[in-house]
């Protein structure tokens, strides 16, 4: 009789309709997906559409993946171990799809890119850029589907700043040396048309304007900051607000966790604020965000550490960063050099990838995750204001 009322038991979980996903501020999460990736997916959404790319094992091979957040599709590209998506827009309704891949022709790590159309078709590709070993990338829509794009490549230690742009029909330009060493390169606009390449070089961040396939203005602008031997900085982000310059640090730790590190620079009188960790605590007055979406209270610097960020590449007068803190993946919010505002969504627990983010004409705002299930299964999550 247990035996049957144990067998009853289980038949009766079973058949139990599954547990209504999570609710957020902004809607309920939805995966869309289930991959071995710790990657958060790269983002792009536009009013037509949203592209979803990201990396996965089909029938023994390593594909590459694409969605428009209803279906999936693998494309028609020959893949190794992408890694490091980018998807920006292009002419026509279609999308610039990048990633760093070794080749057909090279064992080494390349950066790669495609032209993908709405149906999720691979159009062109996969184009190589680059000419040697290649860690790190930066690109930036120009408008009317053009992109300029940034790498490092060389052996490691001595990687050399190359450039060159794509065309809206995803063809590229000449190759440039920057005639600059470094790594890690970050392209951020500001609204008056300027482009800034930032770097790392010589244990430093620079900076110069990235115009007419050159660099200007080349200048120092601190010194990296000090970390033991088992943190090293895996990525770097510069965004803008109406006041001010702001470069995020993202730093690993050996065991694949995560702290943020952020300077500052008043961009009237260039006072600089050089960088240090970021933590916040979450206020009770509400907070305009000025974009999508409920739930956003005021914020000040605090005790919870930000484990990873990654901000909007845009200059406007409130700048949205999707971060992770205590556990919880949310928004955080910067308006005239300071943080501002604080946006909890999700109780996500341990992340090994910064949310990727992005936003549309609309002022809605679409988050993307890698949620770990199991010790070789993630969940792929999107949560969007729309």
């Amino acid at each position: 009789m247990r035996r049957l009322a144990c067998l009853l038991g289980l038949l009766l979980t079973a058949c139990a309709p599954p547990p209504p996903p999570p609710s957020t501020p902004w809607g309920a999460p939805r995966v869309f997906a289930h991959a071995p990736t710790a990657d958060a997916p790269a983002l792009l959404t536009t009013t037509q559409q949203t592209w979803l790319a990201w990396t996965q094992p089909q029938d023994g091979e390593t594909r590459h993946m694409a969605s428009d957040g209803q279906r999936s599709r693998i494309l028609a590209l020959r893949a190794w171990y992408p890694m490091r998506y980018r998807v920006l827009p292009a002419a026509n309704r279609r999308a610039h799809w990048l990633w760093i891949d070794r080749s057909a022709e090279a064992d080494e790590l390349r950066l790669q890119s495609a032209l993908i159309t709405p149906d999720l078709v691979a159009e062109l590709g996969p184009v190589v850029h680059s000419t040697a070993l290649t860690t790190s990338y930066a690109a930036l829509p120009l408008g009317d589907g053009r992109v300029q794009l940034v790498w490092a490549q060389g052996p490691l230690g001595s990687e050399a700043l190359y450039a060159r742009a794509l065309n809206a029909d995803g063809r590229p330009t000449f190759t440039v040396a920057l005639n600059a060493r470094g790594i890690l390169p970050a392209l951020t606009p500001t609204r008056d048309g300027v482009v800034w390449l930032y770097w790392i070089d010589d244990r430093s961040l620079w900076r110069g304007q990235l115009r007419d396939d050159a660099l200007h203005g080349v200048e120092h602008v601190e010194r990296l900051p000090a970390l033991p031997l088992t943190e090293r900085i895996d990525a770097l982000h510069v965004a803008h607000d109406a006041a001010s310059t702001y470069v995020f640090w993202q730093v690993v730790r050996a065991d694949g966790s995560s702290h943020g590190l952020l300077s500052v620079t008043d961009r009237a009188t260039g006072r600089h604020l050089p960088a240090s960790p970021l933590r916040l605590s979450v206020g009770s007055e509400p907070f305009d965000t000025t974009y999508n979406g409920d739930g956003a209270f005021t914020a000040a610097p605090g005790e919870a550490a930000v484990a990873w960020l990654r901000p909007l590449p845009a200059d406007t007068d409130t700048l949205p960063v999707a971060a992770v803190w205590a556990g919880t993946t949310g928004m955080i919010y910067f308006r005239e050099g300071r943080l501002a505002g604080v946006q909890p969504l999700l109780r996500t627990g341990r992340l090994f990838d910064a949310p990727q983010l992005a936003s549309d004409d609309a002022r809605h705002l679409t988050l993307t995750w890698s949620q770990p299930f199991d010790a070789q299964t993630a969940h792929l999550t999107i949560l969007t204001t729309r």
